[in-house]
């Protein structure tokens, strides 16, 4: 379904500020599958995201290697090609809904909108119907109230939700998920987690999964694949990711993971670093706070007081 092989994505080639965002890069996503890809921040996992969907930044780049979507390259396609793809074939739910919503327009017409960029001639009634059907997937109430409000009048997890509504109004055979849990409390993530498994399986559609919570994608993937610094560094079924994985990476990513026995499970060899002592670290830490105190002060505050005046007898019935 989707092949991506030997990616490399390079940023102002040729230049002293040359980075390389992605190197040799492999991943294959069959159809029904929930595929995550882990990393920490800025090794690269949403430039992925943008490359299939042809939508890398606008800067000096260097873009090698194959994406094939269905048997269609498309590093290799145009962007009429492409527009035809985006948000029908693959969608995208993106890490910060607020920022991805205009916020000048009401929700109804945000998602009325989604369906006529690609499904031209539905009637209005038909459409409608399609909208408040996505909405009720997404188990959320009041929606007439939620249709005719702003973005900035929606809450964090109910606006994430009407994203993954927008997402599927096409009907995609692949959703791409950059981060979609960020900023939410935990019950909110975990029902987030448990509507993408249910739509997956109730429209046999595949998802990637991107995050930096390697404990929240092993609740939801098939596969997970590692990435650091640009480079895969592990791929394979939940249970060999978590259980025998073969990157030194992954395997400090795992011991780094919090515990219920409140210990962390080191998995490296005996003749490999380990961690530094609680004692050593302690001194490291002193000294550390030692440069701090003695560092040169850049802003120093005094006797400062604010007051909030309020109405008079405001306690008082």
């Amino acid at each position: 379904m989707l092949v991506i092989h030997d990616l490399c994505i390079v940023f102002n080639p040729s230049f002293p500020n040359e980075k390389v965002v992605l190197e040799h890069f492999d991943l294959s996503i069959e159809s029904g599958q929930i595929v995550s890809l882990v990393g920490e921040s800025g090794s690269g996992k949403t430039m992925v995201s943008l490359a299939i969907l042809g939508l890398l930044p606008e800067i000096p780049k260097s873009v090698k290697g194959q994406i094939f979507w269905n048997e269609i390259d498309l590093l290799s396609s145009s962007e009429a090609d492409l527009c035809k793809i985006r948000g029908k074939e693959i969608a995208m739910i993106f890490q910060e809904p607020m920022s991805a919503m205009n916020p000048l327009m009401r929700i109804k017409d945000q998602l009325d909108e989604a369906i006529t960029i690609h499904q031209k001639g539905i009637p209005f009634l038909e459409r409608k119907k399609k909208i408040t059907k996505a909405l009720q997937d997404m188990q959320l109430a009041n929606i007439d109230r939620i249709l005719d409000s702003f973005p900035h009048q929606i809450s964090g997890g109910q606006l994430q939700r009407i994203m993954i509504a927008m997402a599927l109004l096409n009907g995609p055979q692949l959703l791409i998920a950059d981060e979609p849990t960020t900023a939410l409390d935990v019950t909110v993530q975990k029902e987030i987690i448990h509507i993408l498994k249910g739509l997956k399986d109730e429209y046999n559609m595949s998802i990637l999964f991107i995050s930096h919570d390697l404990g929240l994608v092993s609740s939801i993937s098939d596969k997970i694949a590692v990435l650091h610094n640009g480079h895969l560094k592990d791929f394979g079924t939940v249970d060999n990711i978590l259980y025998q994985p073969t990157s030194e990476y992954t395997k400090n990513l795992l011991a780094s993971m919090p515990s219920f026995t409140g210990q962390r499970k080191l998995l490296l060899h005996k003749n490999e670093p380990k961690f530094i002592p609680e004692s050593e670290y302690k001194t490291r830490l002193e000294k550390r706070l030692r440069l701090i105190d003695n560092a040169p002060r850049i802003l120093e505050i005094n006797k400062i007081k604010v007051e909030y005046p309020t109405k008079r007898d405001f306690l008082v019935e």
